[in-house]
């Protein structure tokens, strides 16, 4: 059946309609909130690697970036060497930092929460 009064569900229920736009929302905020939470996490969360040697051990920011960079007495004696270990080791580092915030978002990234 057509409406022939020529209103909208809204204007024979408002009420209706204020409820269902209260609702929507209170999830828009929740999922602010969750958005927010997630942030703080991915920022916050910092990875380091130690390379197989125990020479140089590699941290990486929350924003992915190099922190620190430790090298041991026993790294320093590695002077051939160091240069590639040092590197090797940041990749390891970064590719570890990414797997983790990649468990951290998977939720957001399907619109979920």
């Amino acid at each position: 059946m057509s409406d022939t009064s020529g209103g909208s569900d809204a204007m024979r229920d408002p009420q209706a309609t204020l409820d269902k736009l209260e609702s929507m929302q209170t999830k828009m905020r929740q999922r602010l909130d969750d958005l927010e939470a997630a942030k703080a996490e991915l920022t916050s969360t910092k990875t380091s690697i130690t390379d197989d040697s125990g020479a140089v051990t590699v941290t990486v920011s929350g924003r992915g970036e190099i922190d620190d960079i430790v090298i041991t007495p026993t790294g320093l004696k590695m002077r051939e060497s160091l240069g590639r270990i040092v590197t090797q080791t940041i990749e390891q580092a970064q590719n570890q930092h990414s797997t983790q915030t990649q468990n951290i978002r998977p939720g957001f990234m399907r619109g979920g929460g």
